[in-house]
């Protein structure tokens, strides 16, 4: 139809879209664009029609620069295809998408605002583009916005964030075939090569409808039609400068319970929708973690970028880029991801040992709790309270056996010597230390370290009554503990990279006291041993059957005692302020119920012994190996499938952790030598190559 009323919708089409207003991100970021984006609705058939109520996006991009970065496929993974991994839960494919609040919005409009641009955003469309335009500009209004219907021009604007959004409907009452459709797109792409330059144009495909809930008037609009024109629109736009939007359409499919009119798009779909919009926008320009669809590779710092002004025209040159190699996902809780790992049935096999708390058991100990921690990050599970306040529970646990075995080996050993103690700091924060350097992360992100625990029974007493009292001193003074850990050198092992120490002492305040319990649960136990009160050299219980039983009671309460707490709390700042002070709770009646009977504490469980002889390596390993983007996602090398991906990533992750630890145990008699003399110039060198840094 290349009449008349085409070239005025063609001429129509242009002006919408001219590089003076079209200032929306969609497939490419530069350096100071600006955000122009519309789904368009024409009359004479154009593109729509009452039948299909196609849409269209386009996404506008302009910068001063007029070149683009060079970006990975995240922006075509997030606009072709995605799954759920979970109820109403949708997960792009390959990359992390942030959920955006209202404040994370507005944040995104000032900060580009800041830098001089404008973001200016049209929508252009059909009643359903109108319900995306009412919820955009819900999530950027600090007021509330009243949902209307309206057959005219909407906008809104709000000078505050620089921020001006329309939304253009006409309607047509004309039913165009899809021939018609068909020779109307074509005639409209080539326009679309005209703003290549500083244009993306992205084509959203038509969401489905469900027929079963159409009005009469409506019964005309068939999925069997709706496909009819997709197809349509695919086979035009594909090779086009255009690209296609067609997960709104997978999430609109998937969504359960659909839209109340069997029209207009369901609630839930509709805010994935405005989240992919608002990732393709702002990620780029703000530094989530876990918003890594349409945002650019990592680039070098210092020397790696240069600015060049030219004619007021700002440019990059960038030297080196440091690329994200694989892909991201989010983690998504559910009970049974979290639950089904953690329902392993192990066979306790015979030991050998029958001390209290050997080493077989602490073993196990440590390597059932670091696979409950694991599949914990893995699944995201810390927005559950009790579950959160249970691993808090865990990394006390590993902390307190940190205090028991090193004053258990120091009270049997007596060694108090300097290579002990070089040879432990080694063991602990050798990987650390390593990685801090290799990935440049601040040494308290790993915030699972060792600085080492120095100890006739009045002095213990004494000793124990001092620490507790500086623990408590550290605790109630801000100031003091800035003054202690913001001073030189301890400042750089703590501070983050903008040079707060927030985090190091929020992690300091959980777990004060842990290692301190477990001094004192070592020094208690060691005092009944030497004084035949407790005598574990034998597989029998430890004591008579009336107070063993009477202990296993006392045992369980102490740990259901704890469960209760978790889910009487209400808030995280409320339970965490009491976990430090009751946490003994549940591990010493944890240990009370594994040791107490002889028949159990003589049995222990080989798979996750092993896994505890490494748990250092895989707590540390996972956040680079297993985990991604700082903890906020998991690593995907195979996408679209979950279970055979984490098979994959965790028999590569746990194998790392082997190796690591075994090279870590090679290395540490060649760097902590026995000789005083070779330690000492060790500790020199050490000094010597870190100071500087």
């Amino acid at each position: 139809m290349a009449d008349n009323r085409t070239q005025a919708s063609s001429h129509e089409i242009t002006y919408y879209l001219n590089i003076e207003n079209a200032k929306l991100v969609a497939l490419c970021m530069v350096v100071g664009f600006v955000m122009y984006h519309g789904v368009i609705r024409l009359k004479y058939g154009m593109v729509f029609s009452s039948i299909t109520y196609s849409q269209v996006i386009n996404i506008a991009l302009t910068a001063d620069s007029r070149t683009a970065h060079q970006r990975n496929d995240s922006c075509k993974w997030l606009l072709s295809d995605g799954r759920f991994p979970g109820y109403n839960v949708w997960q792009p494919y390959g990359c992390m998408m942030h959920k955006y609040t209202k404040l994370d919005s507005r944040m995104c409009m000032h900060y580009i605002s800041y830098w001089g641009q404008h973001n200016h955003i049209t929508f252009l469309g059909d009643s359903r583009i109108r319900q995306l335009y009412f919820d955009f500009v819900s999530l950027l209004s600090d007021k509330e916005i009243p949902r209307y219907k309206a057959h005219q021009d909407l906008k809104f604007e709000d000078k505050k964030i620089n921020v001006q959004v329309w939304s253009i409907k006409e309607f047509n009452a004309s039913e165009d075939a899809m021939k018609n459709f068909e020779v109307n797109l074509t005639m409209i792409v080539p326009y679309w090569k005209k703003l290549k330059e500083s244009t993306h144009i992205i084509w959203m495909l038509q969401d489905p409808v469900d027929e079963t809930k159409l009005k009469a008037n409506r019964s005309a609009i068939t999925n069997l039609q709706i496909d009819g024109y997709n197809k349509v629109a695919m086979d035009i736009v594909e090779g086009s400068e255009a690209k296609i939007w067609s997960s709104s359409r997978l999430v609109a499919q998937g969504i359960k319970g659909g839209s109340q009119d069997g029209l207009h798009i369901s609630k839930p779909a509709l805010e994935w929708d405005i989240q992919m919009l608002l990732n393709m926008y702002c990620n780029d320009h703000m530094n989530h973690y876990d918003g890594t669809c349409c945002r650019s590779p990592e680039w070098c710092f210092s020397s790696c970028i240069v600015f060049i002004q030219k004619e007021n025209k700002k440019e990059w040159k960038q030297s080196e880029i440091r690329t994200n190699f694989f892909m991201k996902e989010n983690k998504y809780y559910t009970p049974v991801n979290f639950l089904l790992p953690v329902a392993y049935v192990t066979i306790l096999e015979s030991t050998d040992q029958t001390a209290v708390l050997h080493r077989d058991q602490t073993d196990e100990w440590k390597g059932w709790m670091q696979l409950i921690i694991l599949i914990y990050h893995l699944t995201g599970a810390s927005k559950v309270l009790p579950i959160y306040m249970h691993i808090r529970v865990l990394v006390s646990a590993y902390l307190f056996l940190t205090g028991y075995g090193h004053f258990t080996y120091y009270w049997k050993k007596g060694e108090y010597g300097l290579y002990r103690y070089c040879e432990v700091m080694f063991r602990m924060n050798f990987l650390v230390v390593v990685l801090c350097f290799v990935m440049n992360r601040p040494y308290q992100f790993y915030y699972f370290f060792h600085f080492g625990n120095g100890t006739h029974y009045f002095y213990l007493v004494l000793k124990f009554i001092i620490v507790g009292t500086l623990i408590s001193l550290f605790y109630m003074s801000e100031v003091f503990f800035e003054k202690v850990f913001l001073t030189r050198p301890l400042k750089m092992l703590f501070v983050t990279s903008d040079d707060s120490i927030h985090e190091w002492r929020f992690r300091w305040q959980l777990d004060r006291y842990s290692t301190l319990y477990g001094m004192i649960f070592a020094f208690a136990y060691q005092f009944l041993c030497r004084h035949r009160i407790i005598v574990d050299s034998n597989e029998e219980n430890l004591f008579s059957r009336g107070w063993s039983s009477c202990l296993m009671v006392i045992g369980f309460l102490s740990l259901g005692s704890y469960t209760t707490f978790t889910f009487l709390c209400r808030n995280k700042p409320e339970c965490n302020s009491v976990h430090s002070y009751i946490v003994f709770l549940p591990i010493v009646g944890y240990i009370i119920v594994r040791n107490v009977l002889g028949w159990l504490r003589t049995r222990y469980s080989s798979f996750f012994a092993w896994f505890g002889k490494i748990s250092l390596e895989l707590f540390i390993a996972q956040y680079h190996i297993w985990l991604n983007a700082d903890t906020h996602g998991v690593l995907v090398l195979i996408p679209s499938y979950p279970v055979l991906n984490v098979i994959i990533t965790s028999f590569i992750f746990i194998c790392i952790s082997h190796e690591i630890s075994k090279i870590t145990a090679i290395l540490a008699k060649h760097v902590v030598p026995q000789e005083l003399r070779h330690l000492l110039r060790n500790i020199f060198l050490f000094v010597l190559i870190l100071l500087p840094i």
